[in-house]
């Protein structure tokens, strides 16, 4: 299965294990809501959604000077996704926030 993650729209409500809360406490929560409460959460570190400065140390590159931000990112348990032609694509004015929001979130789990 080919995983591909695309950014979520922000009215999009998304469902997790119990297990699995982070911020909201709750199981069902809109992304938007998500976002807010992330960013409530890490409002001393705004940096983070921008890209904080960082040092990677990888087995194949050693050390190296970077970036790290947050992002939340999507991946469909269907094979594929179905177009309709006669929509417009939904603008995302948030990928960029999303996707720095996932990596922190990745970033504070490991």
């Amino acid at each position: 299965m080919n995983q591909k993650f695309e950014p979520l729209e922000q009215n999009a409500i998304v469902y997790v294990n119990e297990c699995d809360t982070l911020i909201s406490g709750h199981t069902a929560f809109e992304v938007s809501e998500w976002v807010e409460a992330m960013q409530n959460q890490i409002e001393r570190s705004e940096n983070w959604f921008n890209g904080i400065e960082c040092e990677i140390l990888s087995p194949d590159r050693g050390l190296y000077k970077g970036k790290v931000r947050i992002a939340l990112e999507f991946c469909s348990d269907e094979l594929e996704l179905l177009e309709q032609d006669d929509h417009p694509p939904t603008p995302n004015l948030s990928e960029d926030l999303l996707n720095e929001v996932w990596q922190l979130l990745l970033n504070s789990i490991e």
